[in-house]
């Protein structure tokens, strides 16, 4: 009889801690595919927060990048505009025969220069802006790296273009103040021909450069479907 309960009893124990045993292997289990769920869902969700972080960042910076650059194409337009009548006014100075349409004329030359020279100005320092914060854009930018690489391109480009109408406006003002009115026509108060030819010179790299800042317009507008460059915003 005690045999006989000391073997049951022995099987009791062991069935107790066999259970115990693979109770806490289910346990263990649970605890370490729980930590592991655990691990990966805090990598994915640091991954998700750098990702959204990541595009935050180029959103923000793209659009105001964009922003200095429209900015600085609206007064570029300006300038153009400024100049164009200045040159207008300028060649119909050149041509009057009566002398107080030829002062109205030459006074409008002026004001109209110092119009250009002021928003070219200002132009050339926003596109240099927008150029630095299209740089800063790039290190957010992706798969849209290129594209921001073009509006670096295009920038720099129209920085180049506000300086060169800048210095043609500037020379034309010196042409303007030098005219006079004589013997009913106007004439050059000293020999002008070196600063005609800088201006001359000035304006055929004018439309030479001018050219390659179309073809990047272009090349945004076609290769990334980015409508936004209006002639009537920006004229040549």
């Amino acid at each position: 009889m005690p045999r006989e309960f000391d073997r049951n009893l022995f099987i009791m124990l062991i069935s107790v801690m066999l259970g115990v045993v693979i109770i806490t292997f289910f346990a263990a289990d649970i605890m370490a595919r729980t930590s592991t769920e655990d691990r990966l869902t805090t990598k994915y969700t640091a991954e998700k927060n750098e990702l959204e972080a990541k595009n935050t960042n180029f959103t923000t910076r793209l659009l105001s990048s964009l922003s200095y650059l429209d900015k600085a194409r609206e007064l570029r337009s300006q300038g153009n505009y400024n100049f164009d009548l200045a040159y207008i006014w300028y060649t119909s100075a050149l041509n009057e025969d009566e002398n107080e349409t030829f002062q109205t004329y030459k006074n409008s030359t002026i004001e109209n220069c110092l119009l250009a020279v002021e928003n070219y100005s200002l132009g050339y320092d926003n596109f240099g802006v927008a150029k630095s914060m299209f740089v800063n854009t790039q290190n957010y930018s992706g798969k849209f790296s290129n594209l921001v690489g073009l509006y670096v391109n295009l920038s720099k480009s129209a920085a180049k273009l506000c300086m060169l109408r800048n210095n043609a406006s500037n020379y034309l003002i010196n042409l303007a103040e030098n005219l006079t009115y004589t013997n009913g026509s106007a004439t050059f108060m000293m020999n002008m021909s070196n600063i005609t030819e800088l201006l001359n010179d000035t304006l055929a790299q004018y439309m030479s450069m001018v050219m390659a800042y179309n073809e990047l317009e272009d090349l945004i507008e076609k290769e990334y479907n980015i409508v936004g460059f209006s002639e009537i915003r920006e004229e040549v």
